[in-house]
């Protein structure tokens, strides 16, 4: 997989998201790795790590990115949706389903 990043601009439940997502592989654990960061005050924020293809556990993601539940549900739903095969399923959503 190469390295890259895209920037995506999308609004989802009234609240408008910039994004950078990217991939690259990990030589440490030999797998692809993707990302974003969520460009929350403009030029910095956030971020999160995967392993490519994988499913992503909300509250852990929650936890990890300090995103809370119902930005990240959103995010990462988005993340699903326009960039087929980076995640293959969102799990422990709780209550949050309704942020799909």
């Amino acid at each position: 997989m190469l390295n890259d990043t895209i920037r995506h601009v999308f609004e989802k439940h009234s609240t408008r998201y910039d994004i950078l997502f990217g991939s690259y592989y990990d030589d440490d654990y030999e797998q692809d790795k993707h990302y974003f960061v969520w460009l929350k005050s403009g030029n910095a924020g956030p971020t999160f790590v995967w392993t490519a293809g994988d499913s992503v556990r909300i509250p852990y993601a929650s936890e990890k990115s300090q995103i809370g539940m119902a930005d990240l549900t959103g995010i990462l739903n988005e993340i699903k949706t326009a960039f087929p095969g980076s995640i293959l399923s969102l799990t422990g959503l709780g209550e949050y389903s309704n942020y799909l």
